[in-house]
């Protein structure tokens, strides 16, 4: 979707949403952002300038998270192994 694309919709008050990540456009002390809140971990929230933005910065906190909790599990495994 380009950002032209994006701004005509997002002008209409249209709400984006895929499988994990939606995108609202909404006026924060008096200025307009566009906020994306993943779907999987509803207490995280990114904002943006722009739609590309906030959505960008979803993806990556997704991705972060993902990483992390894969490190955890790691830990995990190996912890249980050498216990043993």
């Amino acid at each position: 979707m380009t950002r032209k694309e994006t701004d005509a919709i997002m002008g209409m008050g249209w709400e984006y949403c895929d499988a994990l990540i939606t995108v609202t456009q909404k006026e924060i002390d008096g200025e307009a952002l566009f906020e994306a809140r993943l779907i999987c971990l509803p207490d995280l929230v990114e904002y943006g300038e722009t739609f590309e933005e906030a959505y960008d910065l979803a993806v990556d906190a997704m991705e972060t998270t993902a990483e992390v909790e894969a490190e955890k599990e790691a830990e995990i495994k190996c912890a249980d192994f050498h216990t043993h």
